[in-house]
């Protein structure tokens, strides 16, 4: 090492590289670094390290945590110590569930537009299989969806992404007011997806599909103010619970994930089970739907038990804490008794010899 080891420590203001040997003392300069960044109080949060594999994450662990050592880290103050395996697993299962969450709500062309981030991460990793799974959902939404799906497309440098952005918003309102039956509010949001299409190089592959879209709903809209008696009750009693399944579906998740936001985690995965159930209800064309939603109840349970642990280790320091207070007092208590007596004695001593 050229750098004295506090220059290396303490130099934050450029990337640092450290070249030694085995033993040499790596692990020890990193554990200061991140010792003197939570002396300055950096948010633990914020502070990412990662190692080679599982057994020099343990051996950075056990030295930042050890009580006879130079860190004395408790449990809760440890920064994000992870392999980079682990850590590019758990950032690809976090955007998972975010894209799930998005295609839940039916906001197909935003939760698509995620999972294409998510197959590129995959890519990377080699992760085949998981892959084309993603592909055969993506598949499986196109043949259940009523709109497009733009963002499957590749955009070049110079393209507006800001009208592509807005042209799939209003394509994904345009599907969820579809699927309540609101065709006039359906109608008025393709023709914005349109119109935002038209300022983009990819608008004239997609509307002449959308103006097609827009002319079938139209009709259907003319077949519903033509309609003079009245359905019979059972298929409106029928559309109606539909309707009411769906929106109750994204409520329930909306609530889910504002639950979850404050760490409220039995409530949250109360919500997402209700919207399951929900869709195990509407039927085997809302299989993938369930599927999502017990991923994420999964994830739900695995942060209630990690926040429940977090919650008994520091149970069982207050516990100890307060039996070691608790001892001392008694001591202290006895030592005071045993002046006293010694106090009575002496006192006893000096009234015998007078």
């Amino acid at each position: 090492m050229k750098n004295s080891v506090d220059e290396i420590v303490t130099n934050f203001s450029s990337p640092t590289l450290v070249k030694a040997g085995p033993g040499s003392g790596k692990t020890t300069l990193l554990a200061r670094r991140i010792k003197l960044l939570q002396n300055k109080k950096v948010n633990k949060n914020t502070i990412t390290v990662l190692t080679y594999n599982k057994d020099t994450r343990k051996h950075m662990v056990d030295k930042l945590l050890d009580k006879m050592g130079e860190f004395q880290l408790e449990y809760e103050e440890l920064p994000n110590i992870s392999t980079i395996h682990a850590l590019g697993f758990s950032i690809i299962k976090e955007k998972l569930n975010e894209a799930n969450i998005e295609i839940i709500k039916f906001k197909y062309n935003e939760g698509i537009l995620m999972l294409k981030d998510v197959i590129k991460m995959m890519e990377r990793l080699g992760w085949k299989n998981e892959i084309e799974d993603i592909n055969a959902q993506i598949r499986t939404l196109e043949n259940k969806s009523h709109v497009p799906f733009i963002v499957l497309e590749e955009f070049d440098g110079d393209e507006n992404m800001a009208n592509v952005k807005s042209a799939y918003q209003a394509l994904d309102k345009a599907q969820m007011s579809l699927l309540k039956d609101h065709f006039m509010k359906a109608i008025s949001e393709l023709n914005e997806a349109k119109f935002n299409l038209s300022k983009t190089k990819i608008g004239k592959k997609f509307i002449g599909e959308i103006e097609d879209r827009i002319k079938l709903f139209r009709e259907e809209l003319k077949k519903i103010k033509q309609v003079k008696t009245v359905p019979e009750a059972k298929k409106i009693k029928d559309k109606e619970a539909f309707k009411l399944t769906t929106e109750k579906a994204y409520e329930f998740m909306d609530r889910c994930k504002r639950a979850e936001r404050r760490s409220r985690f039995e409530k949250a995965i109360e919500f997402a089970s209700e919207a399951k159930d929900i869709f195990s209800k509407m039927g085997q064309d809302w299989i993938k739907e369930q599927e999502t939603i017990q991923k994420y109840i999964d994830s739900l349970n695995e942060k209630k038990i990690a926040r429940e642990q977090l919650f008994k280790s520091k149970k069982e320091e207050i516990d100890k804490k307060e039996l070691a207070l608790k001892k001392e007092e008694e001591e202290f208590k006895a030592r005071i008794s045993a002046r006293r007596e010694e106090r009575v004695k002496r006192i006893k001593e000096l009234i015998k010899k007078k």
